[in-house]
């Protein structure tokens, strides 16, 4: 192909769509990443209040429940109120 023959508008159009589908492909992989850390984490928030909720029923302190969990004094003074 001689350069006279080369369609400019033709190879930036696919250029452009090469790089909208990388982008596209690496934006999925990051929300995919993000969606699978948050979830973790609210996993493991809500398991800390699942264990700091027994440990307050089994008549455990406040600063008892906060050693073992790490949960901080109000999460844990909100769920001694809904006992």
């Amino acid at each position: 192909m001689l350069f006279t023959e080369w369609d400019w508008d033709t190879a930036l159009a696919v250029r452009y769509e090469e790089g909208m589908e990388e982008g596209l492909e690496k934006g999925i992989e990051k929300g995919i990443e993000k969606g699978i850390e948050k979830g973790m984490e609210k996993g493991i928030t809500q398991t800390k209040e699942e264990t700091a909720r027994n440990a307050l029923a089994l008549g455990l302190s406040v600063e008892e429940t906060h050693a073992i969990t790490g949960l901080g004094m109000e999460a844990i003074n909100r769920l001694k109120q809904e006992q």
